[in-house]
């Protein structure tokens, strides 16, 4: 019995630790793309292949309009992501944009300017607790929409919660006392 229990509350320490990693607020999951909000507008958000791509269709309803997904930033960090567009409209009615605490910015990697295909590179940074997304804009809603596919994400990290924290303190401090038990032997 005194030989089981060790590994009793080992195995029950283990268990909290591995359950803080995996549920929909913690380390593996914060990103899921069911915790992003959707915002279609008169658009469409198609998430069939998330996480490897999210592509966005611009509403062509008459209206401007925005079609966006955003997730609020956990900590700090850096946003990267590739991205292909394509348009039957002029590249500056439609466009693709990154928006942080409801600003929308053009990607900066994109020409309004330019041809009715491009593609890039996008990265801007967050600060913690910022909501942030990206997606589709039309200024005329007429003529034709545009579709960008976005993929290849980097996305800030999530930090790791206290619980877990503590869980590895309690795992370092059962192994020391077995430690030290087993020398006494």
């Amino acid at each position: 019995m005194k030989k089981i229990l060790p590994v009793v509350i080992l195995l029950f320490i283990s268990s909290v630790c591995f359950s803080q990693l995996t549920t929909s607020d913690g380390l593996l999951y914060y990103y899921d793309i069911l915790n992003w909000t959707q915002v279609p507008g008169t658009g469409s958000i198609d998430i069939s292949d998330a996480p490897n791509s999210i592509v966005f269709t611009s509403g062509d309803s008459g209206d401007a309009d925005s079609t966006y997904i955003e997730i609020k930033a956990p900590a700090p960090g850096v946003v990267t992501f590739e991205w292909a567009y394509t348009t039957s409209d002029g590249a500056q009615y439609d466009f693709p944009f990154y928006i942080i605490d409801g600003v929308i910015t053009p990607f900066n990697s994109y020409d309004t300017g330019g041809a009715s295909s491009q593609s890039g590179t996008e990265t801007f940074t967050v600060e913690a607790a910022q909501m942030f997304g990206f997606g589709a804009y039309t200024s005329d809603g007429l003529f034709g929409s545009c579709t960008i596919n976005t993929f290849s994400f980097l996305l800030p990290s999530v930090p790791i919660g206290i619980t877990t924290i503590l869980s590895v303190f309690g795992l370092s401090g059962i192994a020391i006392l077995l430690r030290r038990r087993k020398k006494r032997i």
